[in-house]
C-alpha cells in the first residue's frame, strides 16, 4: 500500500514529544510496525532497563529544563482571569456535546409552548414567565423532568446562542467522493460579546425572579443522588494503562501501565450529568453578577438600567451569605462540605473542578478581591493610627525580572544518575512538515524549503525536534550518563530570532501554490473573543531584551533607589539595645524595655533614631497584644468581634477546617503535573472522562496512537490535552482558594490565619508545593493545553451557525503563533504559580521551625531553578524564600549563588538589622524552634476558646493543659472561676452599658470634677436610687423569671400613693361600682367550677369561660378576673416543669377577603391534626354590622369539617367596633384556650385591608394570605401589614391559577428585599399553597414549627411575649378610660350641644374636647 495516500492524523505541539510519531499498523504474522519517532525507538529499547530503575530514587525529571530560554513575560497578575477566559475554563472539551444537548432541550421546549425559539426576540414579560415556568420544573420529582429544566436554564445562561444563526441556510453540499465539504464557513460571526452579554442579562434575570435560592436547593437536592460505584466495576482488560499528564511519561508510569493491581471503577461524565449542568448554572450566575465591569454593557445592550443592575447585584452579594433554604449553612459552606466527602470516596462523582470554581467565585465575591483586601487593609490601619505602608502587588508590578545563570553544581549533585528532561515544545506546524496539505507523506528528515510549513524553526532536523534536546548533553545516545561529555554540550545555541522573522513564519499554505518567501501570507488563527479585558495567550516578543541583567556582586550598578522602604520590628530595637547593653555595661534590662538608652555612646543613639524612623508595626502585632489583654483580663476587657463577612466563613470552617484543608491538598495533589491522572488516591476526572475513555487504552503513554482518521485531530490527544487542562484549572482553584482565605484570615485576625496555618502545614502543605516547583516552570507557564476553537462560546456558537457542526482542528487554528514566541504565557498557570508561592511565604515568613523544613526538603535548589521563569513578581516570592533560608545553607552556598544573593538585596525589602547574608554561623545552627510553635499553637487555642467556646464546646481548653507553659498567676489560674455572679439587685455587670460620644470625651474632666473633688453620700443615693431598684426588679423579673409573665414586687418596691380630687374619688368609685363587683371573690363557685372544666379539657367550659370574659356585666367580669388569674396561676406551674413545650402556639392568620382565609384554615387545621398530633383552637372574627350592630358569625358554617372534629374548638367573636382586626377578648381566649391544654391556636381577624395588623401584638407568629389574582409588587411593599409578616402564603394555587401564584409568589420575594426584617433570627419567607394540594399545606405546618423551633432556642418567644402582655395593659387602659369618659353623666349632656356647635362653626374641635375633659375632672373654669 502506498503511504503516500493516506492521510495523517495532525497532533498539537506535544504530542510526538509525549508519544512519538505514529506507526503503521502491525501486519499479521510480523512483529509490530515500530513508530517513526526515534524517541519511541528508544524508549521500546530501554523498557527492560526503565523497569529496572523504576524502583530507584530519581532526582526531578525537570532539572534543568529546555535549551530555549524564556524571555521577559508581560503577566497582569490579579484576582481572575477576563470572563471570556474564566466561563470557558468551566467547561471540559468533552462536554462539548451538552451544548448541543442543551440547545436542543430549549427548542423542544418552545416548540411545547409554541413560542419563537429566537430567545431575543421575546418580550421581557414573556421572558420571566418562561423562567418561572422553568423553576417550576426544577421543584419536580421526577428526575428527567428536572434534569431537562436545568440543560435550558443552563442553554439560556450560556448566551441563547441559537440566536446568533443566521437565517439563511443549507450552505453545505456533499460532494460524491463521499467527504462533506462546507462551502460556507459562517464562523462565529464575531459574536462572542453578544453571547456573553445575553448570557449575563439572563443571570441578572433571574436574580430579579428571586429564583436564585431555588438554584442552591436544586444543588442540594443533586447531591443526595446515590454513586453506583458497582456498575461495571470490573473491566480488567481496559484498566491496565494510566493516563496522560503534562509531561512526558516517567519511568514509573510506564513500568505501572503495565501491570495495574487496582480495578476499580472510575466515575465519568455519565455519573455526574445533573450535577456538571446545576454546578455550571450556578458558576454562571455567579461570575456573571460578581464583575461589576459587566454593568454598563449589560445596561447598554438590554432593558435594565444601570442602576438597577447594581441594586440588583447588592441584593445578590447580600444573599451569597444567606443559608440556603432547607439548610442553617450558606452555599459557600455547603461547597466545603462536599469537599471531604469526595477525597474519602463518599461521591467520587463530584464534578470537583466546578465546584472548586464556584467556591473561589463565592469567595471573591463575599470577602473581595485583591483591591478590596487593600482597601480594607489601609482602612484597618488608619482606623488604629498606623502609617500606611506599600503594597506588595503594586509595587511587584513594576519589577523586572533578573537573569540568574545555573551553573552545574546542582546536576552534578545527582552523580551519574541518568536525568531526563522535557523537550522545548513543537509546533503544530512542526509535526506537519511530515504531512503536506494534500494528504502526502514527507520523510521525517527531510529538511524544509524556504516556502514550506517548517520555515523559521530553530533546531534543524527533526530528529533534533524530537525530544533528544530534552536530555543534557545527549545526542541521540540515551545510554550516556549526566557526568559525560559529548561534544554536542558545546554547542552554542542559535541566536534568536527576531520578531519580524517569527512573523514571516508561513503556517497556513495555499493548497497546491507555495507562497514567494518574500510574500509571508498571514495565519489564520481562530480569532479570540472580543469581550476579554486582557487575551488569553500573551505575546511580547517585540521586547528582545532580557530583562535587567543583574551584575556581579563586585561590580554592581548604581541605583537611585531600592523599590522598598525598610522597616524594623519593636522587637528588632528591643534585640539591639540589649546587645548594645551586654557590650557596654555587661548586663542586660528586664524584656520590654526598648526606650532606655541612658549611658550608651553617641552611635547608638543614631542607630536607634534610624530605627525609630523605620519602625513598622502589623495589625497582627496589635492584635496580639490585645488578645492577651483578653485572656488575662476577662472582667475589664470585652472584646467588640465585628460580624464581618470573614468573621462569618471563619465561624463556619472552623469545626472542620483541617478536613477542609486536607481536601483541597489531595485534590491539589492529584492535579500537579507529576501526578498520575489515574491509580491515585483521589481521581478528580470525573467531569473529563467519558465511558468510552475510561473504557479503553486512550490514557496509555506508551500505546500506538495511529487509531484515527476521521478526525484531523486524534481524540487520544484531545483527551490528553483535555485531562492536563483540566489538572492546570483545579491547580489555579485550589492555589486561589487557599491565597484568599490565608489572606483575609490573616487582616481579620492573625490568629485565625496561624490557625489556617497549622492546618496546612500539619497537612504537609509544604513539601506538596515545593513538589509543584519541582518541574520545569517554563514549560509549566507557557504550556499549550488549550485547544482555542473548542472554548466557550466559540465552540458553541459556531455549532449553532454552521448547520450543527463543530469546529474542524487544523493547522491554523490548534496552534497559535503567539505560542510560539519566547515570551509567551499561559495566564492562569502564572496565576497558580505565584499562589503557591505566595503561600508558601506566608506560612513561612518569621517561623524558623518551617524555614527549617525548606532547608530539610532542599529547596534551594528547586528555587533557583524557578528563577528561569522571567516575570518580576513570580521571582519576588521566589527571592523572599530564598533569603529566608540563606543563613541556614552555610557559605559556601552563598559564596556560589552570588547573583542570586545580588538579586535579593535589589529586591526584595530588607530590615535595617538583617543578617541573611553574612549570619552568624552559631546562630544558624540552632534549630530548635519548636517551643515557638508549642506557644503559637496554645496561643491559638486560646484564641479559638475565647471567641467559639460558646458555639463549639469542644473549642473549649483545659486550664490545666496549658498550666505547664504558663509564666505567671494569672496564666496559671483559671479566671472562670472568679466570673463575677449577678445576684445583687444594684449589680451593673448583667449588661454592656453604651455611652455617648460625649460622655468619652469628657470622661477624664467628669472624674476629677464629680467624683474625686466630691464626697459621696451613699446613704442618700440608696434613698434616691428606690425608682431605679423598682426598675432592676421589674428587669430581672422580665428576662430571668421562668416565667413569661412580669409581676411587681411590691414589698420590695410599694407604688407611691395617689392623690386624688373628691370628684375624681367619686368617678372611680362609680366605674368600680359599674364594671366591677366587689361581692365577687376567688372561691367562687362559678369560677371553681369553669377552671376545673378547663383544666379537664372540656370545650363546654372553654366556650362558657370565654363568653364570661367577654361580658360588661360588672358581677362577669370580676368573675373573669378571678378565673384568668386562677389560669395562670396553674400554667405559671406547667412552665416552671416543662418549660416552652407547655405553651400554646399563638399563630395570627390575615388577609384581605375573599382570599380564603377560612378555607386555609380549616386544611390547616386538619393537617395539624392529622399529620402532626396537635390540639387544634381557632379563633375567629366577623365585623359587625355599622347599621345593625349584629354579626353573622359563620364561620362554623365554612369549617364543617374541623367543627366536628374531638381534638378541635371553634370559637367566633364579633369585633363590636374594635379596630386592628381582633376583638378586646381575643387575648382573654388565648389564654383559656392555652389552659385547657390545646397546643396552637389560630387567629383569624376580620381581613379589610392592610392596616389590620393588631393581631401580631397577640401572637407568636404572623401569617398573610395573599391572592394570585389582586394586587402587584407595588401594593406588597407598601409599609404595613406585610412587614409585620412572618409567613407570607399565596393562596389558590391550582388550576388557571397556579401560574399567576408562582408570579405573585416572584413579586413578593422580590419585594421583600427592600424590607428590614423584624427578627434577627427568622426572615420571611413566601410559600404557593393550595387547599386542593395537602402537601402544600403539610410543607406550611412544618415551617410555622421550624418558626416555633427558632423563636423558642434564640429566646425571642419570651421576650416577645413580655413585650405583647405591655402593650396589651396600656390597650386595656385606653379602651377603658374611653368608656369611662364617655359613660360620664356631664361629658355626654354636654357632648351634645358641643357637636351641634362644631356643625355650625361656633367652636373648634380642639376648644370642644378640652371643654369635655375639664368637665370630666371637675374643673369649673370652662372656655
Amino acid at each position: 500500500m502506498d503511504n503516500s495516500n493516506v492521510r495523517r492524523p495532525v497532533r498539537p505541539s506535544f504530542a510526538e514529544d509525549v508519544y512519538g510519531t505514529p506507526g503503521g499498523r502491525p501486519d499479521s504474522g510480523h512483529q509490530p510496525e515500530m513508530c517513526e519517532s526515534s524517541l519511541a525507538q528508544r524508549r521500546a529499547a530501554q523498557l527492560p532497563k526503565l523497569k529496572e530503575i523504576s524502583h530507584d530514587i530519581k532526582p526531578s525529571m525537570d532539572l534543568h529544563g529546555t535549551r530555549i530560554e524564556m524571555d521577559e513575560i508581560d503577566c497582569q497578575y490579579g484576582d481572575c482571569d477576563s470572563y471570556c477566559a474564566e466561563l470557558g475554563e468551566l467547561y471540559s472539551y468533552s462536554e462539548m456535546d451538552d451544548w448541543s444537548t442543551n440547545m436542543e432541550a430549549f427548542t423542544k421546549y418552545m416548540d411545547e409552548k409554541n413560542q419563537d425559539s429566537n430567545w431575543s426576540s421575546l418580550s421581557l414579560q414573556n421572558k420571566k414567565r418562561i423562567l418561572i415556568d422553568i423553576s417550576q420544573r426544577l421543584e419536580n420529582s421526577e428526575p428527567h423532568i428536572r434534569h431537562e429544566a436545568m440543560r435550558i436554564l443552563l442553554y439560556l445562561l450560556q448566551g441563547a446562542y441559537r440566536d446568533f444563526k443566521d437565517s439563511d441556510e443549507g450552505d453545505e453540499v456533499s460532494i460524491g467522493t463521499g467527504v462533506d465539504v462546507s462551502v460556507g464557513d459562517k464562523g462565529t460571526g464575531e459574536f462572542e460579546e453578544d453571547c456573553l452579554i445575553s448570557g449575563a442579562t439572563n443571570a441578572y434575570m433571574l436574580q430579579e425572579l428571586g429564583l436564585i435560592q431555588l438554584l442552591y436547593s436544586t444543588l442540594l437536592v443533586e447531591t443526595h443522588a446515590p454513586f453506583d460505584q458497582n456498575l461495571c466495576s470490573f473491566r480488567a482488560g481496559s484498566r491496565t494503562s494510566s493516563a496522560s499528564n503534562s509531561r512526558s511519561a516517567s519511568n514509573l508510569d510506564l513500568a505501572d501501565s503495565l501491570e495495574r493491581k487496582h480495578h476499580r471503577r472510575s466515575a465519568t461524565l455519565a455519573d455526574n450529568e445533573a450535577l456538571r449542568i446545576i454546578c455550571s448554572i450556578i458558576y454562571h450566575v455567579v461570575e456573571s453578577i460578581r464583575r461589576e465591569d459587566l454593568i454598563e454593557l449589560i445596561a447598554s445592550k438590554s432593558d435594565y438600567t444601570v442602576k438597577k443592575l447594581q441594586m440588583l447585584r447588592e441584593n445578590f452579594v447580600a444573599e451569597l451569605d444567606d443559608p440556603v433554604e432547607g439548610t442553617n449553612t450558606p452555599l459557600v459552606h455547603v461547597l466545603f462540605d462536599m469537599m471531604p466527602t469526595f477525597v474519602r470516596g463518599n461521591n467520587p462523582h463530584f464534578p470537583m473542578k466546578k465546584i472548586l470554581l464556584i467556591t473561589w467565585k463565592i469567595l471573591l465575591t463575599i470577602l473581595g478581591g485583591f483591591d478590596a483586601l487593600r482597601k480594607e487593609k489601609a482602612q484597618k490601619r488608619r482606623d488604629s493610627g498606623l502609617p500606611p505602608m506599600e503594597d506588595t502587588l503594586e509595587v511587584a508590578a513594576k519589577l523586572k525580572p533578573t537573569r540568574i545563570s545555573e551553573g552545574d553544581a546542582a546536576i552534578r549533585n545527582f552523580g551519574g544518575v541518568r536525568l531526563r528532561t522535557n523537550p522545548p515544545p513543537r509546533s503544530f506546524s512542526r509535526q506537519l512538515a511530515c504531512t503536506s496539505t494534500d494528504g502526502n507523506l514527507k520523510s521525517d528528515d527531510e529538511e524544509d524549503t524556504p516556502g514550506e510549513i517548517g520555515q523559521g524553526r530553530r533546531g534543524g532536523s527533526s530528529d533534533e525536534d524530537d525530544g533528544n534536546d530534552g536530555l543534557l548533553g545527549v545526542d541521540g545516545d540515551d545510554d550516556v550518563l549526566l557526568d559525560r561529555k559529548t561534544p554536542d554540550d558545546e554547542k552554542k545555541e542559535e541566536p534568536a530570532k527576531t520578531s519580524k522573522q517569527e512573523e514571516d513564519i508561513d503556517l497556513a499554505p495555499v493548497k497546491g501554490k507555495q507562497p514567494e518567501p518574500s510574500t509571508p501570507v498571514p495565519a489564520q488563527s481562530v480569532q479570540a473573543p472580543k469581550f476579554t479585558d486582557k487575551p488569553r495567550f500573551r505575546n511580547t516578543s517585540g521586547n528582545t531584551g532580557r530583562g535587567d541583567v543583574t551584575p556581579r556582586a563586585t561590580s554592581p550598578e548604581p541605583l537611585s533607589k531600592l523599590p522598598w522602604s525598610s522597616k524594623v520590628r519593636e522587637s528588632d530595637v528591643e534585640a539591639f539595645l540589649q546587645s548594645e547593653r551586654q557590650k557596654f555595661f555587661g548586663y542586660k534590662l528586664p524584656s520590654g524595655d526598648s526606650n532606655t538608652i541612658f549611658g550608651l555612646p553617641p552611635p547608638v543613639y543614631q542607630s536607634v533614631a534610624a530605627f525609630r524612623r523605620h519602625l513598622y508595626v502589623a495589625l497582627g502585632d496589635l492584635q496580639i497584644e490585645a488578645d492577651v489583654n483578653y485572656n488575662r483580663f476577662p472582667f475589664s476587657q470585652r472584646e467588640n468581634v465585628r460580624q464581618t463577612p470573614t468573621e462569618c466563613l471563619y465561624r463556619r470552617l472552623l469545626p472542620n477546617m483541617s478536613d477542609y484543608v486536607i481536601a483541597l491538598l489531595k485534590m491539589l495533589l492529584a492535579a500537579l503535573p507529576s501526578s498520575k491522572a489515574k491509580g491515585d488516591a483521589v481521581s478528580i476526572l470525573s467531569d473529563v472522562l467519558t465511558p468510552e475513555t475510561d473504557n479503553n487504552e486512550m490514557l496509555s503513554n506508551s500505546i500506538n496512537l495511529d487509531t484515527s482518521n476521521k478526525n484531523v485531530l486524534e481524540d487520544v490527544v484531545r483527551v490528553a490535552i483535555d485531562i492536563n487542562r483540566h489538572k492546570e484549572i483545579v491547580v489555579k482553584a485550589c492555589s486561589a482558594i487557599l491565597i484568599l482565605l490565608l489572606k483575609w484570615f490573616r487582616l481579620n485576625h492573625v490568629y485565625q490565619f496561624e490557625n489556617l496555618s497549622q492546618c496546612l502545614v500539619l497537612a504537609n502543605c509544604l513539601p506538596l508545593v515545593l513538589k509543584f516547583l519541582d518541574q520545569n516552570m517554563c514549560r509549566y507557564v507557557q504550556s499549550k493545553h488549550e485547544l482555542a476553537p473548542f472554548n466557550y462560546p466559540h465552540a458553541p456558537l459556531y455549532y449553532a451557525r454552521n448547520g450543527d457542526e463543530w469546529p474542524t482542528l487544523n493547522v491554523d487554528n490548534v496552534d497559535n503563533p503567539e505560542t510560539e514566541s519566547r515570551s509567551y504565557y499561559l495566564w492562569r498557570n502564572v496565576f497558580s504559580s505565584i499562589n503557591l508561592l505566595r503561600v508558601l511565604n506566608k506560612l513561612t515568613k518569621w517561623k524558623h521551625a518551617r524555614t527549617m523544613m525548606l532547608v530539610v526538603f532542599k529547596s534551594a535548589p528547586i528555587l533557583k531553578r524557578c528563577l528561569k521563569v522571567k516575570l518580576g513578581l513570580f521571582q519576588l516570592y521566589v527571592l523572599k524564600l530564598l533569603k529566608m533560608q540563606a543563613r541556614y545553607l552555610g557559605r559556601q552556598w552563598r559564596k556560589s549563588n552570588m547573583e542570586i544573593i545580588s538579586a535579593i538585596y535589589m529586591n526584595v525589602r530588607h530590615r535595617l538589622n538583617d543578617d541573611w547574608a553574612f549570619a552568624n554561623e552559631t546562630r544558624s545552627k540552632s534549630w530548635d524552634f519548636q517551643s515557638e510553635e508549642r506557644e503559637l499553637k496554645i496561643a491559638v487555642e486560646k484564641f479559638n476558646s475565647r471567641r467559639y467556646a460558646h458555639l463549639y464546646p469542644v473549642l473549649a481548653i483545659d486550664q490545666q493543659e496549658i498550666a505547664a507553659s504558663a509564666k505567671d498567676y494569672l496564666d496559671k489560674t483559671d479566671l472562670s472561676e472568679f466570673e463575677p455572679v449577678d445576684n445583687s439587685i444594684q449589680s451593673v455587670l448583667s449588661y454592656q452599658p453604651e455611652f455617648s460620644e460625649r460622655f468619652k470625651k469628657n470622661y477624664s474632666k467628669w472624674l476629677e470634677e464629680e467624683v474625686f473633688k466630691k464626697s459621696i453620700d451613699w446613704e442618700r443615693i440608696l434613698i434616691n436610687s428606690q425608682d431605679y431598684i423598682c426598675y432592676l426588679y421589674t428587669r430581672r423579673n422580665r428576662f430571668l423569671s421562668t416565667s413569661p409573665i412580669s409581676y411587681y414586687p411590691n414589698k420590695i418596691c410599694p407604688p407611691n400613693p395617689v392623690t386624688k380630687t373628691p370628684f375624681q374619688e367619686a368617678a372611680l368609685n362609680a366605674t368600680q361600682n359599674l364594671y366591677f363587683d366587689p361581692r365577687v371573690t376567688s372561691d367562687d363557685p362559678e369560677v371553681q367550677d369553669l377552671k376545673n372544666g378547663i383544666l379537664a379539657g372540656s370545650r363546654s367550659h372553654l366556650a362558657r369561660a370565654i363568653t364570661l370574659v367577654e361580658s360588661k356585666h360588672p358581677r362577669k367580669r370580676a368573675q373573669g378576673n378571678f378565673l384568668l388569674k386562677e389560669i395562670m396561676v396553674n400554667e405559671k406551674k406547667r412552665f416552671e416543669q416543662k418549660g416552652t413545650d407547655s405553651l400554646i402556639f399563638r399563630v395570627g392568620i390575615s388577609g384581605s377577603p375573599g382570599v380564603g382565609k377560612s378555607s386555609f384554615i380549616e386544611v390547616l387545621g386538619e393537617t395539624l391534626i392529622k399529620e402532626m398530633g396537635k390540639r387544634v383552637a381557632v379563633l375567629t372574627v366577623d365585623p359587625t354590622s355599622a347599621t345593625t350592630g349584629g354579626s353573622v358569625l359563620g364561620d362554623l358554617t365554612r369549617m364543617q369539617n374541623l367543627s366536628r372534629n374531638p381534638k378541635a374548638y371553634i370559637r367566633q367573636s364579633p369585633t363590636s367596633g374594635a379596630l386592628g382586626g381582633v376583638t378586646r377578648g381575643i387575648h382573654e381566649a388565648i389564654i383559656l384556650c392555652e389552659g385547657a391544654g390545646y397546643d396552637i391556636v389560630l387567629i383569624e381577624t376580620v381581613g379589610v385591608g392592610q392596616s389590620e395588623y393588631a393581631v401580631n401584638e397577640m401572637c407568636d407568629m404572623f401569617v398573610l394570605l395573599l391572592s394570585p389574582a389582586h394586587g402587584d409588587e407595588l401594593q406588597g411593599v407598601k409599609k404595613g401589614i406585610m412587614e409585620q409578616s412572618d409567613l407570607l402564603v399565596v393562596t389558590k394555587c391550582d388550576g388557571e391559577l397556579e401560574a399567576k401564584a408562582r408570579l405573585t409568589r416572584a413579586e413578593y420575594i422580590s419585594a421583600l428585599k427592600y424590607m428590614k426584617p423584624k427578627s434577627d433570627v427568622w426572615k420571611p419567607k413566601v410559600i404557593p399553597a393550595s387547599i386542593y394540594k395537602p402537601e402544600t399545606i403539610l410543607e406550611i405546618s412544618k415551617k410555622m414549627y421550624e418558626f416555633w423551633d427558632v423563636s423558642s432556642k434564640s429566646g425571642n418567644l419570651l421576650s416577645k411575649r413580655n413585650q405583647q402582655l405591655t402593650t396589651w395593659m396600656w390597650n386595656h387602659v385606653n379602651d377603658e378610660l374611653i368608656n369611662l369618659f364617655k359613660s360620664h353623666p356631664e361629658v355626654m349632656r354636654l357632648a351634645k350641644l358641643l357637636e351641634r356647635e362644631i356643625r355650625i362653626g361656633k367652636t373648634t374641635p380642639g376648644m370642644a374636647a378640652e371643654q369635655l375633659l375639664r368637665t370630666f375632672f371637675g374643673v369649673k373654669e370652662n372656655l
